[in-house]
């Protein structure tokens, strides 16, 4: 993830039929400022920002996105999305200027993982972590580092704030606990090994995994 720029702004909406306004707190990509809703759209997830539940949340990796919902009547549901994209490698493809094909699944998380995971993101008070540009102290690694975008929404607000290079910067309030959850999700609900098993199910060919790092299926060597 790169770094973002801070702004506010409003919505209207309609919750059972009455009209209401959701704030909106947004910390978006200065490269791409629409990246998690496209990728989120190709992957049919719905919008965070349209929530109805009581708190919704989406965490996205790389090529990973964690989507938790607490629903009003207090039960939790999870979803786990891997997606990515095929790297061309063939000439006739780049010279037509062809874009990579787009792949994606989506998986329900186990209703024990999910709990631990809304524990989690409570606990850690992750929700009224300022933004990156706001951490005293912060230092900006490089453009292509790992990098994580978190979306939150309850009935009134909704905000989407990103960290470059968390884990590097542990000593700072706020990367910590960022690095924390992020870590702890990924080895509660194994994330490299369900990368792993999404791209063994693709055809034969390179694609992009974690960072700048890139993936060929063994059929491809």
């Amino acid at each position: 993830m790169k770094s973002r720029a801070a702004f506010i702004f409003f919505i209207s909406l309609t919750t059972f039929g009455i009209a209401q306004t959701k704030q909106l707190g947004v910390v978006d990509n200065k490269c791409d400022t629409t990246w998690e809703y496209k990728t989120a759209t190709k992957m049919k997830l719905p919008p965070v920002s349209d929530t109805n539940a009581s708190i919704h949340f989406r965490i996205w990796y790389d090529v990973q996105a964690v989507d938790i919902e607490v629903l009003k009547n207090g039960k939790c549901k999870g979803v786990l999305a891997n997606f990515t994209t095929a790297i061309n490698d063939s000439k006739r493809e780049r010279k037509r200027n062809k874009p990579p094909k787009f792949y994606f699944n989506t998986t329900a998380i186990d209703s024990m993982s999910v709990k631990r995971i809304v524990s989690l993101f409570q606990s850690l008070a992750i929700k009224d972590i300022p933004t990156e540009d706001s951490l005293k102290g912060k230092r900006y690694g490089i453009c292509d580092g790992t990098g994580y975008a978190i979306e939150y929404c309850n009935l009134k607000t909704y905000s989407l704030k990103s960290y470059s290079n968390p884990c590097d910067q542990t000593d700072l309030q706020g990367t910590k606990e960022i690095c924390s959850l992020v870590e702890t999700i990924s080895k509660m609900i194994c994330l490299y090994f369900n990368f792993n098993q999404f791209i063994d199910t693709l055809p034969s060919g390179c694609y992009h995994g974690y960072s700048i790092v890139c993936i060929c299926t063994q059929k491809n060597w």
